[in-house]
């Protein structure tokens, strides 16, 4: 049995943190191929359950080390992509389960920091959407000073399940703005900035696509992961962005209720 899911704060330093596609990796993730105690460990249970990891203890990790258990498919995760992924934590001494955060999939979104970087992470670009992926490192290698109150070079087993993957900002075609709307320019990371002209702010409700995608219709009742940002009009700052939380979120596609739920028509 699982003893507990995953803190918050691991799930936002751990699997949001900075990466690098393979190619380029610094060292903690010199290669994408089965390596050292990473290729030891077992985990047959179902693709997004419980992986029932099982490895030789104690298992003693002091780089960290990756590879992949189940091959996805032909797709290639970029660092801007959003993921869904669930991930348990195994105590590399002992062999027990530490953590879970497992079928509660969460959306993240693969962004760089200017500052630090997570091998977890970075790792994920070692694999594709429906993937099962082992890594293994110190605690503060894989998730920073602290992590679970666990000692830093406690050794950790991490067995992640990519269960899925989507571009991190709108890929569709570039379309003209009409006018009276604020002008927008996009950052490398799809999060938006505005400049406003001499127009006053519209007294009705204004909708028009900056990119036109070409896959499947949203309808309501649908779940999407989206990003999103909100700001006042002649404003300076974003008053919501989940571009600042590092992640998309997971919206119900019904009308806005009076609990904040759902989305703008």
């Amino acid at each position: 049995m699982f003893v507990r899911k995953l803190p918050a704060l691991v799930v936002t330093a751990g699997l949001v943190a900075s990466l690098t596609a393979c190619a380029a990796a610094p060292a903690f993730v010199e290669t994408c191929a089965p390596t050292g105690n990473a290729a030891l460990v077992d985990a047959p249970g179902s693709l997004g359950s419980d992986p029932r990891a099982s490895f030789p203890t104690p298992l003693v990790s002091t780089d960290v080390e990756v590879a992949e258990l189940e091959s996805g498919d032909d797709s290639s995760i970029a660092t801007s992509d959003a993921v869904e992924i669930s991930i348990s934590i195994y105590d590399g001494t002992s062999g027990e389960p530490l953590a879970t955060q497992g079928g509660e999939l969460v959306a993240v979104e693969l962004r760089s920091f200017v500052e630090g970087s997570f091998p977890l992470t970075q790792a994920v670009t070692c694999s594709s959407p429906s993937s099962r992926l082992v890594v293994t490192g110190t605690a503060e290698q894989l998730f920073g000073p602290d992590a679970l109150g666990l000692a830093p070079d406690t050794t950790l087993v991490t067995v992640s399940d990519i269960t899925a993957a989507y571009p991190g900002q709108a890929t569709g075609a570039d379309q003209f703005l009409p006018s009276g709307f604020p002008s927008v320019v996009f950052a490398p990371s799809g999060q938006p900035g505005f400049t406003w002209g001499d127009a006053a702010a519209p007294a009705d409700l204004l909708i028009a696509a900056m990119r036109q995608g070409s896959g499947e219709t949203v309808a309501e009742g649908d779940e999407i992961a989206a990003n999103v940002t909100a700001i006042v009009w002649n404003g300076t700052e974003t008053f919501a962005s989940s571009f600042e939380n590092l992640a998309p979120g997971l919206l119900l596609v019904q009308p806005l209720g009076a609990d904040g739920s759902g989305v703008v028509p």
